[in-house]
């Protein structure tokens, strides 16, 4: 996100520095509030309801970002919504900020995998090193040379996320 922000402000001188740097933490405060209630409402409900909750609203932004090539004065202008501090939300960064839904898997994931896994420790180690290498896929297909119009990247990462993932 900092780095389309960098991109518009290159292009359009549409955000300051200061602005650049403090817009994308919201997409990080987005993922600590998604990952600390996916984690706890895992111990309620099924493992794959709350997975397919967070793929479905990842996916959607992900599509959204993906398809819909949005004009440089609709990012602007064409406000969603105004909050009470006078925070202006487009929907280009509701959707940048919904990415950050995605953290929310990794630590409901990791120790399931470790559990299902508990019997074979050869099986876990291979899985649980296939994850963690697969933790480095965005760096290598969201490159900051295409970073502005990471489409191929989005385009990519939508088949991985519709890869069954593992349920209680």
């Amino acid at each position: 996100m900092a780095l389309w922000l960098k991109d518009l402000r290159t292009k359009y001188n549409a955000y300051t520095v200061a602005q650049i740097n403090t817009i994308p933490t919201g997409a990080q405060g987005v993922s600590v509030v998604a990952a600390l209630l996916a984690t706890s409402l895992c111990m309620i409900y099924p493992l794959w309801s709350i997975f397919t909750i967070v793929e479905i609203i990842f996916m959607f932004a992900n599509v959204v970002l993906l398809i819909w090539v949005v004009p440089k004065g609709l990012h602007c202008e064409l406000v969603s919504k105004v909050l009470s501090y006078g925070l202006l939300i487009t929907v280009t960064v509701a959707c940048y900020y919904l990415l950050g839904v995605s953290a929310a898997v990794t630590p409901i994931l990791m120790p399931f995998i470790n559990m299902a896994m508990r019997d074979d420790a050869e099986a876990r180690a291979v899985t649980v090193g296939a994850m963690v290498c697969h933790i480095q896929l965005p760096d290598i297909l969201f490159t900051n040379i295409f970073a502005a119009d990471s489409r191929l990247g989005r385009l990519l990462v939508l088949p991985n996320r519709c890869i069954p993932r593992g349920s209680r």
